[in-house]
């Protein structure tokens, strides 16, 4: 089956409409959780709980998912909030894995090579290793 051009725009239309949909649902879960924080803090589960720890024990969510959301809460823009904290984490990625190339180059130079060996010739060596390992 040939797709159409039909077919193709309204699958990127989806997408589009889809991706802005989870934008959006993310911003009306950061806005819910600025209010579950309002009330945390003005006494709601009792006198005394800090509303981070109370947070982390109660939503589940990572510290740094926690800080983001309240960030996009605080927002006067939340989309540009997301947008922000969507670039940070990209570069935070960047440098993660530049770091890793610069930590250990012969590991990743091995695992390239790997990656272009025929299957047989890579359970070989990976027997070999096993030995040399005490696996």
């Amino acid at each position: 089956m040939t797709p159409t051009s039909s077919h193709i725009l309204e699958l990127v239309n989806e997408i589009k409409q889809r991706g802005e949909k989870g934008d959006d649902e993310l911003i009306a879960i950061a806005k819910k959780y600025g209010e579950l924080r309002h009330l945390i803090e003005e006494g709601a589960a009792g006198p005394g709980i800090k509303w981070f720890s109370w947070a982390r024990n109660n939503i589940g969510l990572s510290p740094s998912r926690l800080c983001e959301l309240q960030a996009i809460a605080e927002a006067k823009y939340p989309k540009s909030a997301l947008e922000h904290y969507r670039r940070k984490n990209r570069e935070r990625q960047k440098r993660y894995v530049a770091a890793q190339r610069e930590r250990d180059p012969e590991r990743i130079a091995v695992i390239r090579l790997i990656r272009t060996i025929d299957i047989e010739h890579v359970r070989k060596v990976r027997k070999h290793l096993l030995v040399l390992t005490g696996e």
